[in-house]
Order: structure tokens, then C-alpha cells, then sequence
């Protein structure tokens, strides 16, 4: 059960990202879930690929949702990169994005131990918070609804059919 303080637990992260999954295989829109760690707390996680052409170069962009044991809210991780693999720096994502440098950070991703971009999860909770009291019993609902905010900040196109679970 989601908490209204707008966390998430291991338990319902895993069950929405479930169902995210089967509902994105019927919109055929691609989201898949990745076993890095099975029944390991925070050892999978849902991802997405997609490619955009920015300056006459096709770039590659991939996209995780993660969930931070940390925050115990879902935590999307991303990397853009050119042809030859080469990745985009900070300051060409951040203008692809039309985001400040302060939004957008470099860590190290917390299962592969690479190098990926992710937009910190510190106040996920609060923002969370505000949209809950309608979404506090699904899973589901509290993963979309956050869903359908970083996907506009990533500029990651979301199929409006997703919207409608949050009406349901």
C-alpha cells in the first residue's frame, strides 16, 4: 500500500512496473522489465529505448526506472548517445532537454556501475505527496502519475491511453 507520505515500497514499485509492462505491450510502446538482481530488493527495473534525430545525428536513448531503496520512490536513470556509442555530456543533454545543469546529474547507474544521467529523487516524495490522496491505493496509478511527469521533462512521448488508468 502506497503511504501518504508519497513513498513507494519495493513491493508496489514491483507490481506497477508489472503492469506498466503488460499495458505497454498492448500500446506496443516498448517498456520492458530487466532482471538484473531477481527477487533482490531494487534488482530490477523498467526500461525503455528509443531513437530521435538531433543534428543530423540518430541518437540512441535509453531510459530506466529504477527504485531507490533509498528514497523508496522510482528514480529515472537515462543515457543519449551518438552512433559510434560515444555518450552526449551533460551540457548537450541538458540542451537537448532545455534543463539547467542542476537538474540534471552524472552517476554512476546503481545496477550496471556505469556512467548514466538521472534526475534526483529528492522531493519525488513531496511531489508525490500532492497527487496521492487520489492514487494512494494503486500502485499502478502512483507509478503513471509519476510516469506522466518525467516523461514531459525527458521529453519522452507517452501514450495518452496511459492517462486514462488515472481516471479508472
Amino acid at each position: 500500500m502506497i503511504e501518504f507520505s508519497g513513498l513507494l515500497t519495493w513491493e508496489d514499485f514491483q507490481s506497477a512496473i508489472s503492469e506498466v509492462e503488460k499495458l505497454s505491450r498492448t500500446l506496443g510502446d516498448n517498456w520492458g522489465i530487466n532482471y538484473y538482481q531477481q527477487n533482490t530488493p531494487g534488482g530490477s527495473y523498467l526500461s525503455y529505448i528509443r531513437y530521435i534525430e538531433l543534428e543530423n545525428n540518430l541518437l540512441k536513448c535509453e531510459y530506466h526506472i529504477i527504485y531507490s531503496l533509498s528514497y523508496s520512490v522510482p528514480v529515472m536513470y537515462f543515457n543519449i548517445s551518438y552512433p559510434n556509442g560515444k555518450l552526449l555530456s551533460v551540457t548537450e543533454v541538458c540542451q537537448y532537454l532545455k534543463k539547467s545543469v542542476s537538474e540534471v546529474s552524472q552517476q554512476e547507474h546503481p545496477l550496471l556501475q556505469v556512467p548514466f544521467f538521472c534526475l534526483h529523487p529528492c522531493n519525488t516524495d513531496e511531489i508525490m505527496k500532492s497527487l496521492s490522496i487520489a492514487h494512494h491505493n494503486s500502485p499502478l496509478k502512483y507509478l503513471v502519475s509519476w510516469l506522466s511527469l518525467v516523461t514531459q521533462v525527458l521529453n519522452i512521448p507517452l501514450p495518452n491511453e496511459y492517462g486514462v488508468l488515472l481516471n479508472h
